[in-house]
């Protein structure tokens, strides 16, 4: 959803700056947006959670049949699921926030913001839907590089840019609604909640196209796929795949809305924190990729080491980002790739659960570019999963290993 609030919201302009504040008699404070900063030292960024609407009764549902803000505009009718108790908000507040938000300082460094900054919210778009302390916009926030607004009303997870830090036009806030569904003290949550933050602090399309940082490939027959081909996210491609003439990470093209581009293309990078995530829990790895992206934007510095490891796709060699997962019913890549459905369970690439090949049988005739089994027109895999209908093992609801059921597979531990 991010890049469509991207799009809704181009008549709005650009995100506000962030104004640092004139010095006052007696007061330590900045100069004008003029101010340039000292060639400091960089630290890991600081990120504050202002939740002002998850302190208000009026603006999340107590219980289901009540009508509250979606904080996209509208007032909906709230369903059982849609029920923030107190649990929940300790849940989201205490637990999966913080921890999403130590992912990103462990792994990004920032030129820090003298503070205090008075933040600025524009009048279109979902930012003011949401509750900005008037002190935020008055005497402003110290002592942090980035701000975020929170709440959990009916409906999907999202978030929006608000407001860009003056000097580097670094994303300084933005808001975030949790779909309350999601807030479970889980290490999945966690990782949802850090991949909505990377967005947040500008991992999109739009901004890294406007930075200079993709380019396109044509594929023969298809249409374009975009990549990331900035110097460090290169090099990345390059070691990860063992291959020197990658050109870059492509973007994922599937999916029917321009909100799947601003996310790793799920064929190649399938365990990335960034790559678009589903209903079940997956690795979602803060892997160099992120991090090298982050980095190739210059308003952030890597923490390089601690990197996450995924193993999808490492050492593959050149050929994997361009040849069929599948060539006459042999699968090229068997360790990410399967070719035949059976009564077996597997485990998951990424080792978080046991599942089933995702091999499918289609009512029509398959588009050529899907059709990796010879003479089987409409055999491929799911189109659910978008690895560009590649067959993978697939997990179930019932095969989690986090949540999932005894009885459904056994010899193993759930929990």
């Amino acid at each position: 959803m991010f890049d469509e609030l991207e799009v809704k919201d181009e008549n709005k302009g650009v995100a506000e700056s962030v104004v640092y504040e004139l010095p006052k008699p007696g007061e330590r404070r900045l100069k004008a947006t003029t101010y340039l900063l000292n060639d400091r030292d960089w630290a890991p960024i600081r990120i504050k959670v202002s939740a002002e609407d998850l302190k208000n009764e009026s603006m999340y549902c107590k219980a289901a049949g009540e009508k509250r803000p979606n904080f996209l505009g509208e007032l909906v009718e709230c369903e059982e699921t849609d029920v923030i108790t107190e649990a929940k908000k300790n849940d989201l507040l205490k637990t999966i926030l913080p921890e999403a938000i130590k992912l990103h300082a462990d792994r990004l460094l920032v030129k820090p913001v003298p503070g205090p900054v008075v933040v600025s919210v524009p009048s279109k778009g979902v930012c003011p839907h949401f509750t900005v302390p008037e002190e935020h916009m008055t005497r402003g926030v110290n002592l942090t590089d980035f701000v975020l607004y929170v709440a959990a009303g009916p409906g999907a997870t999202f978030t929006s840019i608000c407001s860009e830090e003056s000097i580097e036009d670094r994303p300084f806030s933005a808001v975030m609604n949790f779909e309350p569904a999601r807030i479970l003290p889980t290490r999945y949550a966690v990782r949802i909640a850090a991949h909505e933050i990377a967005h947040a602090l500008g991992f999109s399309f739009r901004r890294m196209r406007e930075l200079e940082m993709t380019d396109y490939f044509d594929f023969p027959g298809e249409k374009i796929k975009y990549q990331v081909n900035s110097k460090m996210t290169r090099n990345v491609s390059q070691r990860h795949y063992n291959c020197e003439e990658s050109r870059g990470a492509f973007l994922e093209e599937e999916g029917g809305t321009w909100n799947m581009v601003s996310h790793w293309e799920r064929r190649d990078a399938k365990d990335e924190l960034m790559s678009v995530y589903f209903d079940l829990p997956g690795a979602m790895l803060y892997t160099a990729f992120t991090m090298a992206a982050f980095e190739d934007m210059k308003y952030f510095r890597a923490n390089w080491g601690k990197e996450e490891t995924m193993s999808w796709g490492k050492d593959a060699g050149c050929e994997f980002q361009y040849i069929n997962c599948v060539e006459d019913k042999k699968s090229t890549y068997p360790s990410m790739f399967c070719n035949s459905t059976s009564e077996t369970l597997k485990c998951t690439s990424d080792r978080f659960a046991l599942g089933e090949c995702s091999l499918t049988t289609y009512n029509n005739d398959l588009p050529l570019k899907y059709r990796y089994f010879l003479r089987a027109r409409k055999e491929a895999g799911s189109a659910e999963t978008l690895t560009d209908r590649c067959p993978i093992i697939a997990p179930t609801a019932a095969t989690v290993c986090t949540n999932g059921k005894e009885e459904s597979m056994p010899g193993s531990r759930v929990g």
